[in-house]
């Protein structure tokens, strides 16, 4: 399957998920009117009448591998902080006095489906949303624990401990949510660390 495919059915299920009317309006067709990546796409979907519980969908069992842990050049560790601060806020979120504060994002269900920190690829819309929300309302949250652990890294480096620790912690807050699905100019990134950039992060 080409990747625009699987673009156009995650959006499809996602909609289907998350409106009411779109719903009713595909459960009211017949499996034959609809297109074939329609049919595709909503095969063996089932969403309860609140419209939150997804018993089965065609991208239920597909995980995105985790994130690279590379510290081979400044930008590759900064990249692997972002994501580690990414993965810490995901942590925060999902303790479970928690979960109930991000309704909005249908993190109960998430979680039944997530396999430690990987996260079944129709689930990440919902996540990649609650992580903008989140920036939106806390934009200084990400940008400070990514700046926390790059003072960590250079602080075992100052101190010979070496790189090794590090990447264990790396590997701690390591998730299948990509920056580049997050920020997907260059621009954006440098931004996430408080520089100049088009735009805030």
């Amino acid at each position: 399957m080409i990747d625009k495919e699987k673009d156009q059915m995650l959006k499809i299920i996602n909609k289907y998920r998350t409106d009411k009317d779109y719903r009713d309006y595909m459960n009211s067709k017949d499996i034959s009117e609809l297109s074939e990546i329609e049919q595709i796409a909503l095969r063996g979907l089932v969403v309860s009448s609140e419209g939150v519980e997804v018993v089965e969908g065609d991208f239920s069992n597909h995980y995105d591998d985790y994130n690279p842990i590379d510290f081979s050049t400044p930008e590759a560790l900064e990249v692997t902080c972002m994501n580690m601060a990414i993965g810490e806020l995901l942590h925060q979120a999902f303790k479970d006095n928690n979960i109930g504060k991000y309704s909005d994002f249908n993190f109960a269900a998430i979680k039944t489906r997530a396999k430690g920190d990987l996260y079944s690829t129709m689930d990440k819309p919902d996540i990649i949303r609650f992580i903008r929300a989140y920036n939106e309302a806390n934009p200084q949250y990400l940008p400070k624990h990514a700046r926390e652990f790059l003072q960590i890294y250079e602080g075992h480096i100052k101190n010979g401990i070496g790189s090794s620790m590090f990447a264990g912690l790396a590997q701690t807050f390591n998730t299948n949510i990509y920056l580049d699905e997050l920020l997907p100019e260059p621009e954006e990134k440098k931004g996430f660390f408080g520089r100049k950039s088009s735009k805030r992060w």
